[in-house]
């Protein structure tokens, strides 16, 4: 409500702004506007057969801004008899760029190999030797503890590979 200035000569004009005390005035809190869920799709693990029930899987594991940045995962799985779940052989983890580099080769049929990032241990290798397409996943100093993994002639490691890629996000 608008009011003469107190002390304001008579017939002075009333001002356009209110004159009483805006602490007496009920003030209205401004709700945060709610934070955005991470649009993260599930990614499904890619599989390629091994020999004794073992499994080579590569799983992408997305970049969560601020919180996570994008990685790839290797995994060497074994199904057991009699076991509810498969176990795992061996494991490699590698930075986004070191999993771009490792799909490139394999996208282009050429020889490849990366290290894995938490303790450089175990690496994986692509090879073409010989007209043989493998997978070789061991320790980089027991050259006797490696698992050798050839894939069936109907699996698409390009498209595999493009795939993987996707899932990673822009470099």
């Amino acid at each position: 409500m608008l009011k003469p200035i107190p002390g304001s000569p008579a017939g002075a004009p009333i001002p356009d702004f209110p004159t009483d005390n805006p602490a007496d005035r009920p003030v209205k809190q401004a709700e945060p506007p709610p934070m955005p869920e991470p649009q993260v799709r599930a990614r499904q693990p890619t599989d390629i057969s091994g020999p004794d029930g073992r499994t080579l899987q590569f799983r992408v594991l997305p970049e969560i801004p601020a919180i996570t940045r994008a990685s790839m995962t290797i995994s060497v799985v074994a199904e057991t008899v009699g076991a509810a779940s498969p176990r795992l052989v061996a494991d490699i983890k590698m930075s986004a760029d070191r999993a771009r580099t490792f799909l490139l080769g394999l996208r282009e049929g050429r020889a490849v190999s990366a290290v894995d990032d938490r303790d450089f241990t175990m690496r994986i290798e692509f090879t073409t030797a010989d007209d043989v397409v493998a997978f070789i996943i061991g320790k980089r100093i027991d050259a006797n503890a490696v698992q050798r993994f050839t894939p069936n002639p109907s699996d698409d490691l390009k498209a595999m590979a493009d795939q993987l890629f996707a899932d990673l996000g822009p470099a």
